[in-house]
């Protein structure tokens, strides 16, 4: 049987209207239920103008009305002046309170802060020898400073979204994917920083089509899906296949518990593809769980 890198999904997983509408229930059930039990007076959620948020926060209106929903926009030197005027221009049409913050000037002064060692202090320490080599080396050369600065960004969005909701008695709203949520595709403590999360159980191909039936805008669902860390990069092109051929990959792997030669054999793509997406689902558990203890640990282990 020949192989490819892209699964040609045909008409396999699409959901009738009835199902859509079932989905559409459960989530705004959810989400009016979560708010109920927490004796809060709402939700904040962070608005990007991509299609998890607009959907996120066109269900959580639905489920609490306009005046219970509160939107924030935290656009970053990596977000376009479009993708904040449409994240706004959502804002506006689900008639929801929202403002803007620029998060940037917050980045560069916690990067200005991380890059100063004071070295009296350090010296003192039994490790001033490691020290005294990090001092000689600048923090813009660490191996892993790229991938930090990018988090931090986000980070810094969490703490403005939860100090919203905390001055204003509101649960966050996540804005995750089940496909990203499986992947490990999102911040530790950025989409990861959350407090109840609507879209847990739909992969991204669901949530286009639930976003279709919540008559959202086309140039919200044709928007090509992106991490909003770096500018100009978009899903596909970390992953370098579409949505169609992760998700049936992740649905075979994960819920049905196949193997990488039965997956890749029931879906005619490469095993090497399938081993690279349930790599990354191994090695992101620590993103979806709360942190370990001993007794945990060993529990796992068995």
């Amino acid at each position: 049987m020949s192989t490819t890198t892209e699964y040609d999904a045909g008409t396999e997983h699409a959901r009738s209207e009835r199902d859509l509408e079932m989905i559409e229930k459960e989530c705004t059930s959810f989400i009016r239920e979560m708010v109920g039990q927490s004796a809060t007076e709402g939700i904040v959620v962070a608005l990007s103008g991509g299609v998890d948020s607009t959907t996120a926060a066109t269900l959580a209106v639905r489920a609490l009305g306009p005046e219970n929903v509160y939107g924030l926009v935290m656009p970053t030197d990596s977000t376009s002046d479009g993708d904040t005027t449409v994240a706004q221009n959502v804002a506006f049409d689900l008639r929801i309170a929202f403002r803007t913050i620029e998060i940037e000037p917050l980045v560069e002064h916690c990067l200005d802060a991380m890059a100063v060692v004071d070295a009296d202090q350090t010296a003192r320490t039994d490790s001033s020898t490691r020290i005294s080599d990090l001092l000689s080396t600048s923090i813009t050369e660490r191996p892993g400073y790229t991938t930090a600065v990018s988090n931090v960004g986000g980070r810094l969005r969490m703490l403005a979204t939860y100090f919203e909701a905390n001055t204003t008695n509101r649960l966050v709203l996540g804005t995750t994917n089940r496909t990203e949520h499986c992947l490990g595709h999102f911040t530790k403590y950025d989409d990861g920083g959350i407090d109840l999360l609507p879209l847990g159980e739909l992969y991204k191909t669901d949530v286009y089509r639930l976003a279709q039936y919540l008559d959202l805008p086309d140039h919200i669902i044709q928007k090509p899906p992106t991490a909003g860390l770096w500018a100009d990069r978009t899903d596909e092109d970390e992953f370098a296949v579409t949505h169609e051929t992760i998700d049936a990959i992740l649905q075979k792997v994960i819920d049905e518990g196949c193997s990488i030669e039965e997956t890749a054999t029931a879906l005619s793509v490469e095993q090497d593809l399938v081993a690279k997406f349930a790599r990354m689902h191994d090695e992101t558990a620590h993103k979806r769980s709360l942190p370990p203890t001993p007794a945990t640990h060993r529990q796992e282990e068995h």
